[in-house]
């Protein structure tokens, strides 16, 4: 009897134990989620007080406010976007800038000479919106009006990505026209043109977002090779070289991967804070493996991943001004991500969102390295029209026609100028950080050349930059 009577006393207190051992593990957890939320809280706070920008309102004020349209020169191309988005060239056209085969065209090397006419008539046919385009150099300042990054009725998961297609067709276009410009001896015009492919640029310039600031790089490297072009086919009179290297100094001045950074600092913090709060599952930012690995983790992971992930991008924000440090820092934070085995949730958390840092610093630094080396080698030309002969080394170029040889942004030292048998090249050590001779052009189906620069030709081998047309 004292047993069964025990073994009742046991079955009504088990079901109390499990509720009492429930409820401690819930307090436990909502303590724990809360110290997680609140060190988060303390963290952010300090970035805020220190000034770093960091919420969506915060990237909306790096762009310039209530610009009125006149003054806007991203206006023209978002009013012209219909006609650029749909601008459609057919695969069997031979169109500089469009054809699959002539879409990266390396007009330094040369022109087809069949590409010529159906170029000439593609323009042609849209000669009044290039007419349109090219008044975008008058205009001030640019942001773009179809987008913002601050918009609390709008989904509040991501941030923005404008859509780029607009600005990608007309800078093809713009670059046909100078290419075709060079090709026919006509080189001021095409210059001209180029000076509208930096206005287009321009308008990009007040635009954090990753893939602008790309695009804006891409732009600006297409109007670099026009230029290498325009003086392989001859030369340029003295006011359209300063021009010219104006343009130039003025987008190297503002080449700075700091907005760039802030953006995806600010959209990572958003997408976990996202996650942290339900309104974003795993499954919706990481792949089927990464997210069934994740299910399990908690507010205080996801806290301690966000506030170790924002720590490793606000390193990279705090020497985004110093190309060179810029980019070790962010092998740094690779190397960190790769060496951290560890069979946790941190490591998994943090790394995809992070991507390769070092890719993307070391695209900015090239773009940027590609505008000094164009500089440096626009005095070179203006030392060649002066002295009747290539200098030897960019030292012989200051005081006269440099205040001084420009520093290499990928390792901090100067640029430098290799002799070729045909002329010089002005170069930088390029994404490799390795010194191969100014080799500045893809050989050997290479993506990307070692070197990244600006060539430049002696007189005596300046001329058509046509090749033959095929039989």
């Amino acid at each position: 009897m004292r047993k069964r009577r025990g073994l009742w006393i046991w079955l009504l207190l088990l079901p109390m134990l499990a509720v009492l051992a429930g409820s401690i593990h819930l307090v436990l957890w909502e303590r724990e989620n809360r110290r997680a939320n609140a060190q988060w809280e303390v963290y952010r706070g300090e970035l805020v007080l220190g000034g770093e920008p960091l919420s969506p309102t915060d990237i909306e004020l790096l762009r310039p406010a209530n610009l009125l349209a006149d003054e806007n020169g991203a206006v023209i191309v978002e009013r012209l976007a219909p006609q650029l988005t749909s601008l459609r060239v057919g695969r069997s056209q031979l169109v500089l800038c469009f054809h699959p085969e002539l879409r990266h065209v390396d007009g330094f090397t040369g022109i087809p000479g069949e590409s010529l006419e159906p170029t000439w008539t593609l323009l042609h046919e849209h000669r009044e919106l290039l007419k349109t385009l090219q008044t975008i150099e008058e205009k001030e300042d640019s942001r773009l009006t179809g987008v913002a990054y601050d918009f609390p009725d709008d989904d509040p998961h991501r941030l923005v990505t404008p859509d780029t297609r607009p600005w990608r067709n007309a800078a093809r276009l713009l670059r046909c026209l100078a290419l075709l410009r060079a090709a026919t001896g006509e080189v001021e015009l095409a210059a001209d043109a180029v000076a509208t492919q930096f206005a287009l640029a321009a308008t990009l310039g007040n635009e954090p977002d990753t893939a602008v600031t790309l695009l804006r790089l891409d732009i600006l490297d297409g109007a670099l090779s026009t230029i290498e072009t325009i003086l392989k086919a001859g030369a340029l009179e003295e006011p359209q070289l300063d021009r010219l290297m104006t343009l130039v100094d003025e987008h190297a001045e503002r080449c700075s991967a700091w907005a760039m950074l802030c953006y995806e600092r600010a959209s990572l913090i958003h997408t976990f804070d996202a996650l942290a709060s339900g309104d974003l599952d795993f499954a919706a930012v990481y792949d089927q493996a990464t997210a069934a690995r994740l299910a399990d983790a908690s507010l205080n992971d996801l806290r301690t991943a966000q506030i170790q992930a924002t720590s490793l991008w606000t390193d990279l924000v705090r020497v985004a001004e110093d190309p060179a440090a810029l980019i070790a820092a962010a092998a740094s934070v690779d190397t960190s991500l790769a060496a951290d085995s560890s069979p946790g949730t941190g490591r998994a958390l943090i790394a995809p969102l992070m991507g390769n840092t070092v890719a993307l610093v070391k695209r900015t630094a090239c773009g940027l390295a590609r505008l000094r080396c164009a500089y440096a080698a626009l005095a070179t030309e203006r030392y060649r029209l002066w002295l009747h002969e290539m200098p030897q080394s960019l030292p012989e170029t200051v005081p006269d026609f440099l205040t001084t040889v420009p520093l290499d942004p990928l390792n901090g030292e100067a640029l430098r100028l290799a002799t070729t048998d045909t002329g010089i090249v002005v170069y930088s050590v390029g994404h490799n950080l390795v010194d191969d001779g100014g080799r500045v052009a893809p050989a050997n189906h290479e993506a990307t050349p070692p070197d990244t620069g600006f060539r430049l030709l002696s007189e005596a081998h300046r001329g058509s930059i046509l090749t033959p047309t095929a039989p």
